[in-house]
């Protein structure tokens, strides 16, 4: 996340001279960018707030798109394996008119996880940490499909619930999940 962290620091440094020649302009003639011409310090601080959001929107969409890309990569590797969980994939890829359209959440690959986790021997509790894993997950795919396809409903409550450091948390625990289970199952390893 640290291009983020850059990208948020550049802005901050953005405003802070912005605001200056805000408050300059009138005293001293500072020139304004043209962006910012005629705009109040509260204005610039709304517009600065609402680029940072916009930014934080857009690292959130490419952190849960680059999971699901790792996810349905890690799928595609499994397909020859002998395993349940192979032979659940397999049944979804083969069902599917092409690679990229199988269904990742709603009867798809995260819900194969989640069927092979209940055929395993582990406790309830471990169960239920995994599934937990994929819940939440699945409860990020909302956000991305909201931001993906244009925002013209109304905004998932997800959104507010993770930002980018809390999504990261949740895909690392995802895959830590995923490969724990693979390695207690003997599974091919989560890739």
């Amino acid at each position: 996340m640290d291009w983020l962290s850059v990208c948020i620091d550049g802005l901050y440094k953005e405003r802070s001279s912005v605001l200056d020649a805000v408050k300059k302009a009138k005293t001293e003639g500072a020139a304004v960018p043209p962006t910012f011409l005629g705009m109040t310090p509260d204005e610039v601080q709304d517009y600065f707030r609402s680029a940072e959001r916009e930014l934080e929107i857009a690292a959130v969409l490419a952190l849960i798109a680059s999971a699901e890309a790792r996810i349905r990569l890690d799928s595609r590797t499994r397909l020859k394996g002998a395993d349940s969980l192979a032979r659940s994939l397999r049944k979804l890829f083969d069902e599917s008119t092409s690679e990229w359209s199988v269904a990742l959440y709603q009867y798809g690959i995260c819900d194969a996880w989640k069927d092979y986790i209940s055929q395993t021997g582990f406790s309830n509790s471990d169960k239920d940490r995994y599934r937990g894993r994929i819940g939440a997950f699945k409860e990020l795919l909302s956000v991305r499909h909201w931001v993906a396809h244009g925002r013209y409903w109304a905004e998932p409550p997800m959104l507010a619930q993770y930002p980018p450091v809390l999504v990261v948390r949740a895909v690392n625990e995802l895959f830590a999940a995923l490969a724990d289970i693979s390695i207690r199952t003997g599974i091919k390893n989560f890739v």
